[in-house]
């Protein structure tokens, strides 16, 4: 395949992240430490990476680059003082818990992670195929979920992505990551995403306390391109990364775009982040690490995002009346500043209950998740037997995962 995407997968029953329990799917925002913009500390801490490379060896969409992807940003990191010994390949020329599979990827994911503290920095690289699928909580603007497709064909979707190893990082440590796949602008799901000049935050976004940055092969609605050699986004950013001078997220983001270029590629290289960049500072693998500035953190319920337009509306009204010719604050509105006074009152009761009924819905979900996980896990090598059904009794049996879809 030309692309490192599989298209639309129609909606299918979502497995959770292994370990990712009720009180993890809740999307209360929790109130967090802000620092001023721009403060920043050294890094000083511990260096980790996991790199993932899937070619999908004997599939029909088999790919040809992704391991030497991994290989590539394994040496790019030891050159910038990594340890080999703290960073994690997974490819399926490995064994045991390295095998890429969605078990193995979210497990990694996690160790990643674990115990990160402030100072480290923190690298995570997958090299694959990048799909779509239906979102059915409404959290997506577009109605679909990026995910990425493991070594075993089970999807993960970046809601897990984001809950493995977004939300778990405290304030003070950095996460790069590089998705060298299709569909991957939000692979990580950030809430801020660099565009036209600006940045632009999700209207349901997920804060984290981390300091997270993702360069993406494309946007959400592009295909990337495997050369054969390597993924061309990994090349491409390797060699960027070595001679973007002055080496600003601006520039190289700029020499990124051209390297594509020069590789034949129409793909639009992606940046999203945690919290709002400046673009002429200076980016390292190894850079300092800038301080959380997000007041609040934690995902944002798509009711509550309904509640805060409703505020957002309000506060608009006044324009509007001054746009239509009237005056926005005419003597004797009384009635208009009550009318206010009432509706923000409800705004706050709605915001209440929607948390409340957010947090029951998610963990009637989790548990619904948890059950599909088990019994997708059992279909897959059971067969079904049943007398009177073509190829039952046979004793050849018909996985019963066609009975399951």
């Amino acid at each position: 395949l030309a692309g490192h995407g599989l298209g639309v997968s129609p909606a299918a029953p979502a497995l959770p992240a292994l370990g990712v329990g009720p009180q993890d799917r809740q999307s209360g925002l929790q109130s967090a430490a802000v620092h001023t913009d721009g403060e920043k500390i050294a890094a000083s801490g511990a260096r980790r990476a996991l790199l993932i490379g899937i070619n999908y060896t004997g599939k029909p969409y088999q790919l040809r680059g992704c391991a030497r992807d991994v290989e590539t940003l394994k040496q790019l990191l030891l050159a910038e003082s990594f340890a080999e010994t703290d960073i994690i390949v997974m490819t399926e020329e490995c064994t045991g818990n390295r095998i890429p599979t969605r078990r193995n990827i979210l497990r990694s994911c996690r160790q990643l992670v674990k115990g990160a503290a402030q100072g480290d920095i923190l690298f995570f690289h997958f090299s694959g195929h990048g799909l779509q699928v239906e979102d059915m909580t409404g959290a997506e603007e577009d109605g679909l979920n990026e995910c990425v497709l493991a070594s075993d064909e089970q999807q993960i979707v970046d809601d897990e992505l984001w809950h493995a190893l977004v939300d778990p990082l405290p304030n003070g440590v950095a996460l790069t990551a590089l998705m060298d796949c299709c569909h991957s602008g939000t692979g990580l799901d950030l809430p801020y995403t660099w565009g036209q000049g600006r940045w632009t935050m999700d209207k349901m976004p997920a804060h984290s306390k981390g300091d997270v940055r993702l360069f993406s092969a494309c946007d959400d609605k592009e295909l990337a391109t495997d050369s054969g050699e390597n993924g061309v986004m990994t090349s491409a950013f390797v060699t960027a990364y070595r001679t973007a001078a002055p080496r600003t997220y601006r520039i190289l983001l700029e020499t990124l775009s051209e390297e594509l270029r020069a590789r034949g590629c129409s793909q639009s290289p992606q940046l999203s982040a945690s919290q709002p960049l400046d673009l002429d500072s200076k980016f390292s693998l190894v850079s300092d690490i800038f301080l959380n500035r997000n007041p609040l953190v934690g995902r944002t319920s798509s009711g509550l995002a309904r509640a805060s337009n409703l505020g957002t509306a309000l506060q608009e009204v006044p324009k509007t009346l001054g746009a239509e010719g009237l005056n926005p604050n005419p003597s004797g509105s009384e009635e208009l500043q009550a009318l206010k006074t009432q509706l923000e009152a409800g705004q706050a009761e709605l915001r209440g209950h929607v948390t409340n009924l957010e947090a029951q819905i998610h963990h009637v979900a989790a548990a619904q998740q948890q059950i599909l996980s088990i019994l997708n896990s059992a279909v897959v090598s059971a067969t079904y037997n049943p007398q009177g059904v073509p190829g039952g009794g046979s004793g050849e049996g018909r996985p019963l995962r066609e009975f399951w879809s």
